[in-house]
């Protein structure tokens, strides 16, 4: 297995809790992490909204991450690139 597959490469918040993500082999897709919020640990990061658009993406687990380093939440890359293979989100966008 590729591990490029599942490294994200860019990133970009969109609205209503959506974001677009690029892999490493050029795979793109939107998803939506609205159902996040019922995490306290996203919501906390997250509100104000203006938190959610301050995404990063971890230098080394390839993550996309919020929150200060130490205090940080992230989700798993190959669930995000799965839910987008499932839902038929992907895309070929240039950002």
């Amino acid at each position: 297995m590729d591990s490029n597959k599942y490294r994200i490469k860019k990133c970009s918040p969109e609205s209503n809790y959506c974001v677009w993500i690029e892999f490493e082999d050029g795979f793109a897709g939107r998803i939506d992490l609205s159902d996040l919020l019922d995490k306290p640990a996203f919501l906390a990061v997250w509100t104000p909204y203006e938190g959610f658009n301050r995404l990063w993406i971890d230098p080394e687990t390839h993550t996309l991450t919020w929150g200060e380093p130490g205090n940080e939440v992230d989700v798993n890359p190959r669930s995000l690139r799965e839910e987008i293979e499932l839902e038929g989100n992907a895309d070929a966008k240039d950002r």
